[in-house]
């Protein structure tokens, strides 16, 4: 939209700040070998000794103990060592105990270890020092491996229709495993006549040229999990040509969004379908949308766990008309979380290591795997799998850093992804100069010992392709007071309202003051955290006032105070703007900050 604005206050600027965008890992990180150990027995009130090895080492991870179940819950001396223990174990029974590792680049995997409590310490068998499997050890030989916690026995789920006119298609989906994870699949026909097109797919389809009762069964093997997980479905083939109505659409789906189910008619023209109608039959979601005659759903998932869907059909004059499937969505929690830092924009000496530093907005950090990566310009980290890593710019200029949090929350894996950004200079006081169209060059020297953000914020903008100073204008003159700029862009016809990178936090009471030829930062207002892109240059020693709020971050040299109070001297209307627009064709840096 193309406006001619009308500035307000003196010093006031409006902004638009840009929402943050965070995406979930679209895929999943490599799997460790990690192993804690085989079962054992422990007698009551003695302490459970807990080791864990990735690849057969334990140096170089970062490791997360928990206690999953037991008689009670029992305490562990250090959650994040290689060794630690567990207890006192005061109570008889299997106390279940889980370990996560992780590196610097998101790989992890986990491993479970059960410690069974006894009078004696041996019911269930030796210990592990004697070399001899107890009773557990000897199960998880037999093929009952304690893998339910990371993906449950009943994780797997056939999605298949529940009735199909034989010689026609009805789709096969399985339900997918944790991200994370790869999995393997194997469909199989466990009674009746029936064909599947591609056995081992994860969605295929299944035909019969026979009415009758076919039954299906899917075998989920995953990857570093030595149990296979099976579901079976039963589906009734009917006569050729009948009508039978099934469900389509996605079988997995995450907490708050939105999935498209649809009704897919078989055996019949669609022409004669009335009417679908839906109902959820269990799980937490409701249906946000029905489109017309039911022909497809939008359904929000509220809560984790199983949605199970149910949708009839009807046929108007057809021998058959009504007809019912049944759906199934597993929700899993929201994929992804935000991040967020104490400062997006940093200064730095170009060669020198500066800290930045992330958070969950959600305030668990001790579960997060950091990894840190350049997007833009070079440098280094000298720890990027950190939450507080020291970064290394080598070029001039804004280097654009992103960091990915990762998480395991049962079994699957979450993310966040957070883009900061390091400006470096040759000098901590660089010289940047306006051009101003028909008015001459305004040199500043900026200040980034007193401001650093601040600085860094405006020679972001200065740098930025997107967001730089080109062809915007000086929006607000008056004279003996100041003369603002750098908010509005022209086209030379009309101003355009700019977009801008979010707010930053003022360096106000810095030791600068508001006086006659110092630069500062326009605001929103009066608040302090407010400034974006809009800046001001002062035109008299009466603007100290202004310093409680408003951050001084450099000053006019040379001859450039002769420009600022030329334009302080054009025409301008009610509203102070001028009535010919006052043009900065550009803002670019000079030197090193020596003059």
């Amino acid at each position: 939209m193309s406006v001619k604005l009308q500035p307000a206050m003196v010093a006031i600027m409006w902004f638009v700040v840009l929402s943050g965008c965070y995406v979930p890992s679209s895929s999943g990180p490599q799997r460790l070998d990690v192993n804690a150990g085989e079962d054992f027995t422990v007698a009551l009130g003695e302490m459970a000794p807990l080791t864990v090895t990735v690849n057969g080492h334990s140096a170089g991870y970062a490791f997360r103990w928990s206690h999953e179940s037991g008689p009670e819950q029992v305490p562990i001396a250090d959650e994040t060592s290689a060794s630690t223990e567990a207890g006192p174990l005061n109570l008889e029974g299997d106390y279940k105990f889980r370990v996560i590792a992780s590196t610097a680049d998101g790989a992890f995997g986990q491993a479970f270890v059960i410690v069974t409590a006894t009078e004696t310490g041996s019911e269930n068998g030796q210990d592990n020092a004697n070399g001899e499997d107890n009773e557990n050890q000897q199960a998880n030989e037999n093929g009952d491996t304690d893998t339910g916690d990371l993906i449950p026995p009943d994780r797997v789920r056939i999605n298949a229709p529940t009735t199909v006119p034989a010689g026609q298609r009805g789709t096969l989906v399985a339900t997918s495993p944790p991200l994370g994870f790869e999995a393997a699949y194997q469909w199989n026909v466990l009674a009746g006549s029936a064909e599947i097109r591609e056995p081992t797919e994860r969605e295929t389809s299944i035909t019969s040229d026979a009415p009758g009762t076919v039954e299906v069964e899917v075998i989920m093997t995953v990857q570093g999990i030595d149990q296979p997980f099976t579901d079976s479905a039963t589906i009734e083939v009917l006569e050729e040509n009948a009508f039978a109505s099934n469900i389509t659409g996605p079988s997995d789906a995450v907490v708050g969004e939105e999935v498209k189910l649809s009704a897919s008619h078989l055996g019949v023209s669609i022409g004669g379908i009335t009417n679908a109608e839906w109902q959820i039959l269990s799980g937490d979601a409701e249906i946000v949308e029905t489109q017309s005659g039911g022909s497809s759903i939008m359904l929000r998932p509220i809560g984790e766990g199983d949605v199970v869907l149910a949708m009839d059909a009807s046929l108007i004059g057809a021998a058959v008309s009504q007809s019912h499937d049944e759906h199934l969505i597993v929700v899993y929690p929201a994929a992804g979380f935000e991040l967020q830092a104490e400062q997006l924009e940093h200064l730095a000496l170009v060669g020198q290591p500066v800290g930045v530093d992330v958070t969950a907005a959600e305030g668990n950090n001790q579960d997060l795997n950091f990894a840190w990566e350049f997007k833009s310009g070079e440098g280094s980290f000298d720890d990027p799998g950190s939450r507080t890593p020291n970064v290394t710019v080598t070029t001039l200029g804004t280097a654009e850093l992103e960091v990915t949090a990762t998480q395991v929350l049962d079994g699957r894996m979450r993310s966040g992804t957070l883009v900061t950004y390091v400006t470096t200079v040759n000098d901590l006081r660089p010289v940047v100069e306006i051009d101003v169209e028909n008015f001459g060059v305004i040199p500043m020297q900026l200040n980034g010992d007193a401001a650093p953000i601040t600085v860094a914020n405006f020679l972001h903008y200065v740098d930025a392709p997107e967001f730089n100073y080109d062809f915007h204008v000086f929006n607000r003159v008056i004279p003996d007071f100041v003369v603002q700029g750098g908010g509005t862009w022209t086209d030379r016809e009309t101003l355009e309202e700019v977009e801008t990178r979010p707010p930053i936090s003022g360096e106000a009471n810095n030791g600068l003051s508001n006086l006659r030829g110092t630069v500062a930062m326009a605001l929103r207002g009066s608040d302090p955290d407010s400034a974006t892109q809009a800046f001001y240059i002062n035109l008299s020693d009466d603007n100290a006032y202004l310093d409680e709020d408003f951050t001084v971050f450099g000053v006019v040299t040379g001859d450039g105070m002769q420009v600022a109070d030329a334009i302080s001297q054009v025409e301008t209307d009610a509203s102070d703007a001028p009535v010919e627009f006052v043009i900065m064709t550009t803002i670019r840096r000079t030197d090193t900050g020596d003059n």
